[in-house]
């Protein structure tokens, strides 16, 4: 999951023409966003049934434990907001109720990049969606839970993406 999050975030950040170091830095935070999971119990993380309110609160926490796993290491410290903030949304719905331009554009990248990934493969809870079912979603939440300029970037590049998803490891 987090490599090709990694490749599908960085596609992104190229499409967005963002520097080649934040763009280097966005293929990190890909490869080392869920590295937080490593604190979450393994019962929630394999549960086939919904989360409970409890449950759901600790998943929550991911974000928050692998910036204190990555935070001692200094080479790290452009990637850690990327870490913390990807689970936020556009609106300010997300776990820090940040919104819009508060939420550093990696972040906003890396959100769409999971989402993404997330949505096409099989879950302990459902299956793989289709891409017609993934474009509805973006479309849906484009302003909402993602950022407008990404989705667009999103959308000029989707047909790369669905070429190389079956490639990517």
């Amino acid at each position: 999951h987090s490599t090709k999050v990694s490749k599908i975030a960085m596609k992104l950040a190229k499409e967005l023409g963002l520097p080649r170091k934040m763009q280097e830095d966005i293929k990190i935070a890909g490869l080392l966003h869920d590295i937080g999971k490593f604190g979450i119990r393994e019962d929630i993380l394999r549960k086939t049934m919904p989360l409970t309110p409890e449950e759901y609160d600790h998943i929550r926490q991911h974000p928050f434990i692998g910036v204190s796993i990555l935070s001692p290491i200094k080479m790290l410290k452009n990637v850690i907001p990327t870490i913390y903030y990807h689970h936020e949304h556009a609106d300010g719905n997300g776990y820090l109720h940040k919104k819009g331009d508060e939420i550093p554009i990696s972040a906003r990248i890396l959100a769409v990049a999971d989402a993404y990934d997330a949505m096409t493969r099989d879950r302990s809870y459902r299956k793989a969606l289709s891409k017609e079912e993934v474009y509805k979603i973006f479309m849906e939440e484009r302003g909402r839970q993602f950022d407008e300029k990404i989705v667009d970037a999103f959308f000029n590049i989707k047909d790369n993406l669905l070429e190389e998803n079956s490639k990517i490891i």
